[in-house]
């Protein structure tokens, strides 16, 4: 996985790297400027996201209550006309289930650390082969062909050329639609007045990177967004 990650940060910076070997920039200077390039973008965008999230915890506290109060009166005044007792039952049931779990949360958050020990590991896996990929991927791909037979050595290394050009052309084209995503839903959530519109907007373009997390930030956004309309409706 780390590997395959590498490979689809490579297709993404690939072109920086070239830009800057065609301005006379020797290949190491430029792999070293693209990489910290990156990384700093991506520091300060995650930065900005878990910052802003943050400062917006006690508005978001606040929302949620009200929430809730909205739900507990639809459901004693609403069609399913529960009493003030069952809801106390219902509230007092699920907390005698967290009490229960305990434990098994216990046990939970014991194995974070070590998940958060092999992330990091995974991570710096990442960055090590990213930046070989970036310095030295035409030597690194005449190495791993070498294993092929020599009759069918050329079209193998045809073929891998395309593929890289392909997906170089689907990192582009990922990145087009992230920031097409991230501006109309941010700008959409902006103007009905959600709260954290720009940090959601952030998350949105991120996720489109990683495919199950985009499909699910984009449905969820714009269902946010539908349900603002429709409470906003006269």
């Amino acid at each position: 996985m780390p590997l395959a990650i590498a490979l689809l940060l490579a297709a993404l910076l690939a072109p920086a790297v070239g830009f800057l070997m065609s301005k006379r920039i020797p290949r190491g200077l430029a792999t070293l400027a693209v990489v910290v390039a990156g990384l700093v973008v991506l520091g300060g965008l995650l930065t900005f996201v878990v910052t802003t999230f943050v400062n917006g915890v006690p508005d978001l506290a606040a929302q949620l209550v009200r929430s809730v109060d909205v739900v507990s009166g639809w459901l004693v005044s609403g069609p399913l006309h529960l009493s003030e007792n069952q809801l106390s039952e219902f509230a007092d049931r699920a907390v005698k289930t967290l009490q229960d779990d305990q434990s098994g949360i216990t046990s939970g958050a014991l194995t974070t650390a070590p998940t958060v020990g092999e992330t990091l590991v995974e991570m710096l896996l990442v960055l090590f082969a990213l930046a070989f990929f970036l310095y030295d991927g035409p030597r690194i791909w005449q190495f791993l062909i070498r294993v092929v037979p020599a009759v069918p050595r050329r079209r193998v290394d045809v073929a891998g050329r395309r593929g890289l050009a392909a997906l170089v052309s689907y990192v582009r084209a990922t990145g087009a639609v992230a920031v097409v995503d991230a501006l109309g839903i941010g700008i959409g959530l902006a103007v009905l007045g959600v709260p954290l519109a720009v940090p959601l907007a952030a998350l949105v373009f991120i996720g489109a990177f990683v495919p199950i997390f985009a499909a699910w930030s984009r449905t969820w956004s714009i269902s946010g967004l539908s349900q603002r309309v429709t409470s906003a409706w006269p």
